[in-house]
């Protein structure tokens, strides 16, 4: 009876220890902002097809519509036989952070209308004054400090990772202004907390971004 009381005795102690080492707590790391910066866009980076690249290309060159300083992202035939490209501008090798330009084109392959403003020059250099990690700190002092968001912690804020872009965009006045500036786009991923812009210049944070910026779907 002794005997079978020490092994039942024993079998609770091995089992009480391994349930301990189970649910002991490892040290927690102090977390980090994860950043996914985008620094080799281009206009030769496209999410579309060999095939919808060319038909692109034959359709710009056949109006005599210069198709290189331009990164498309979507092509699409309507019911009419019309094509729609959508795409993003580049000058200077830095993309139009602003909004998206829609090319139209008729059943005839003729191009008749344009959604969108296209930028003829921009006399600003392409040199970032700041970098990606003052960016997001930047963001996350300023969701921490807004009276609206009370509840906001940096935990929750950092939980996902950012998409960064590094391009021009003007940041006021969209439709009537020419006045560029060379503006970080940041946007949180998965997360409530909106889409901001900061001004490169002055570390300015706009936010949420303004909606007439974007351009309706096709």
């Amino acid at each position: 009876m002794k005997t079978k009381i020490f092994k039942y005795a024993a079998i609770v102690l091995l089992l009480s220890g391994s349930f301990s080492s189970c649910y002991q707590e490892e040290p927690r790391k102090e977390e980090e902002p994860c950043v996914n910066r985008i620094i080799q866009d281009s206009p030769s980076t496209t999410v579309l097809s060999k095939s919808e690249i060319d038909e692109i290309k034959r359709l710009f060159n056949a109006s005599q519509l210069d198709y290189k300083q331009y990164q498309f992202s979507q092509f699409q035939k309507d019911e009419l036989d019309y094509k729609h490209v959508r795409c993003k501008q580049f000058i200077n090798g830095l993309k139009i952070l602003t909004s998206d330009l829609i090319f139209h084109f008729d059943k005839n392959d003729r191009y008749y209308s344009l959604s969108g403003r296209i930028v003829g020059k921009i006399d600003l250099d392409v040199i970032p004054s700041m970098n990606q990690d003052d960016v997001v700190q930047i963001y996350i002092d300023y969701v921490l400090n807004d009276q609206c968001r009370s509840d906001a912690s940096k935990e929750e804020i950092i939980n996902g990772c950012f998409d960064i872009e590094f391009g021009y965009a003007i940041l006021y006045d969209y439709w009537s202004s020419n006045i560029f500036s060379k503006v970080w786009h940041i946007s949180p991923k998965g997360s409530i907390y909106p889409t901001a812009r900061i001004n490169d210049d002055n570390a300015k944070l706009i936010m949420p971004v303004r909606s007439f910026n974007q351009i309706s779907p096709i």
